[in-house]
């Protein structure tokens, strides 16, 4: 046979196989492109769940610092007389799977540490202040004011009434004692995730918390029933 019907076969060859590759190249960097935009989207959306929780947390916070701010001795025996529950609470935020399987994918340990459970914290934070709100409700209820000054009033806890008062005052005992921190966790976990998005997604998240709330981050709450 002569060397050009050789040098023919190999040119077929050469051509399909640098053809087969540059199909290959192909495939590969359209996977290798939706698989980042498809982390940058569980990026974003991570980002945005830490906030609410952060938002929702710091609302809570000021909500129990502004009631009970100076309030004496003789009425933090009593806090749930000036504390009062909310007329809408906050939704559950759950993460997904995926989310936490990116975090654990860019290898971030110390964030992934800090992040676990702390949706079912947050969404059992709410959940007990909506259990807290209830049980004052039916307490203040039941009781027989004194004395009357619009929708403020005064009232005596009669003693079969007394064991639902302390349970009242022990949730929020304990609710103001871890409040602030979760707050502050909240918030350093979202800073964070910011910079690790940023630095390997190239994910810049303009919506971080701005020093001060807005007035809307405050939680509606009920008016005042008892004092």
């Amino acid at each position: 046979m002569s060397s050009e019907f050789w040098a023919a076969i190999a040119g077929a060859i050469v051509g399909a196989l640098a053809g087969g590759g540059i199909t290959a190249i192909l495939q590969w960097q359209t996977i290798k492109h939706e698989t980042r935009q498809r982390n940058r989207g569980l990026a974003y959306s991570l980002l945005f769940k830490v906030r609410q929780i952060y938002r929702h947390l710091r609302g809570l916070n000021l909500h129990f610092e502004e009631a009970l701010k100076g309030a004496s001795a003789q009425q933090m025996a009593l806090p749930w007389a000036i504390l009062q529950g909310m007329t809408g609470s906050p939704a559950d935020v759950f993460f997904s799977v995926e989310e936490i399987a990116l975090v654990l994918e860019l290898k971030a340990t110390k964030t992934l540490d800090a992040l676990l459970s702390m949706d079912e914290k947050h969404n059992a934070t709410f959940g007990t202040f909506r259990f807290y709100g209830e049980k004052r409700d039916q307490l203040v209820d039941a009781l027989t004011p004194d004395f009357m000054d619009g929708d403020h009033g005064l009232a005596d806890v009669p003693l079969p009434l007394r064991p639902k008062s302390i349970g009242l005052a022990g949730i929020v005992h304990d609710m103001r004692e871890y409040l602030s921190s979760d707050t502050g966790h909240a918030l350093d976990v979202l800073q964070q995730l910011a910079e690790l998005f940023e630095g390997r997604l190239e994910v810049e998240f303009s919506a971080m918390p701005k020093p001060e709330p807005a007035p809307a981050d405050k939680l509606p709450i009920e008016g005042p029933r008892v004092r």
